[in-house]
């Protein structure tokens, strides 16, 4: 399933999706990654502690530029994950899009870590990873 493009969806688009683009651009060889957000401000920096949290897996988002969700990158993605079911609700019904811990199959929703510490980031972060690998599993079948 190589040049599968994927679209990851959150409130900001300055902590979860970015952090899930980031590894999952290292995750999913040839597969193209974007983000974005329901209600991003355009060309905001990624929130310093998700730098910092993909600094400690060796990843770089210093240069990360926010981008609200439109009907073009919609429309450019194969697969679309949310972060939570009102991510998912905000861009309509759709068999292309999902919220992440549904299409890994354990249902569950990303909690926004924007404004917490750097360990709320790292749990974040580590939380999407691992639903990431199981994502991929899926994708590989």
């Amino acid at each position: 399933m190589n040049n599968l493009k994927i679209l990851f969806v959150c409130t900001g688009n300055t902590c979860r999706s970015p952090m899930a683009q980031a590894m999952a651009s290292q995750l999913f060889e040839g597969f193209e990654v974007a983000s974005a957000g329901v209600m991003a401000m355009d060309g905001q920096a990624a929130s310093v502690n998700a730098v910092a949290a993909m600094n400690q897996r060796e990843l770089d988002i210093i240069k990360h530029k926010a981008q609200i969700l439109s009907e073009e990158l919609i429309t450019w993605a194969d697969l679309v994950f949310t972060m939570t079911t009102s991510h998912k609700h905000a861009i309509g019904e759709s068999d292309k899009v999902y919220t992440l811990g549904e299409y890994a199959g354990c249902g569950t929703s990303i909690s926004d870590p924007f404004g917490g510490s750097l360990d709320d980031y790292l749990s974040c972060a580590e939380e999407i990873y691992n639903l990431l690998t199981k994502i991929k599993a899926k994708l590989e079948r």
